[in-house]
């Protein structure tokens, strides 16, 4: 079962998970980027349950990811690319030429934890290790995606503009063939939670001094 052909209770259900965040979290409302995560929550657990778990995924794992302004996840989205500068210099030379901001790749694949956009046999694998190891796993996920879609010359001509790249980087099943692959390629791609960590500090400190500087730039003379 797809995540968008739902039966009628659990289209109810998901109405009312959704309904009860957005009430306990009355100062951050409602996302449009929640929904596909909770109804493949609600696919294997009751609605009581299913509402804690998302809950704890949104407060521990994806904290912020859906406040006013996604500063978060833009923040994530240069980690990723400082990540990819280290790892894949070439593809993030690439990306960067073409204009591709980071936001434009992070903003489905990590505000639904890739639930929108995987094959489904490999959603529920790449859920597994999310839940078992955290954030570390999108990351590791978006690498290889990145690499498979334009780790090489070829790959890269393919797509010539960021028009190229967009509709490309929407079409991940094509580069998702096999569950099994896909998976032990991530499991072997050599990023630690610390490693998160430390790119998320000096990334966030960046983003602070770029906003205070902005802020500067448009406080009107005395």
């Amino acid at each position: 079962m797809h995540v968008f052909t739902l039966p009628i209770y659990s289209q109810e259900s998901l109405y009312t998970l959704l309904k009860a965040y957005t009430i306990r979290h009355a100062d951050k409302g409602y996302c449009q980027g929640q929904a596909p995560l909770a109804a493949v929550l609600l696919m294997f657990m009751p609605e009581v349950d299913a509402f804690w778990t998302f809950n704890e995924v949104c407060e521990r794992y994806l904290e912020a990811y859906y406040d006013d302004g996604l500063e978060r996840i833009q923040i994530d989205g240069e980690i990723l690319y400082a990540l990819i500068k280290s790892s894949h210099p070439s593809i993030y030379k690439y990306l960067k030429k073409n204009n591709v901001e980071p936001v434009l790749i992070v903003l489905e694949w990590f505000m639904c934890v890739f639930t929108r956009t995987l094959p489904w046999t490999t959603v529920l694998r790449v859920l597994d290790m999310f839940f078992c190891e955290g954030k570390v796993v999108l990351f590791r996920v978006a690498i290889v995606l990145l690499q498979r879609m334009f780790g090489t010359q070829a790959l890269r001509k393919a797509c010539p503009g960021i028009d190229d790249i967009l509709v490309r980087l929407r079409d991940v099943q094509s580069v998702v063939k096999n569950s099994e692959e896909f998976v032990r390629e991530t499991v072997r791609i050599a990023l630690t939670p610390r490693e998160v960590a430390q790119e998320a500090r000096r990334q966030s400190r960046k983003w602070e001094r770029n906003k205070q500087l902005k802020a500067a730039a448009i406080t009107p003379v005395a």
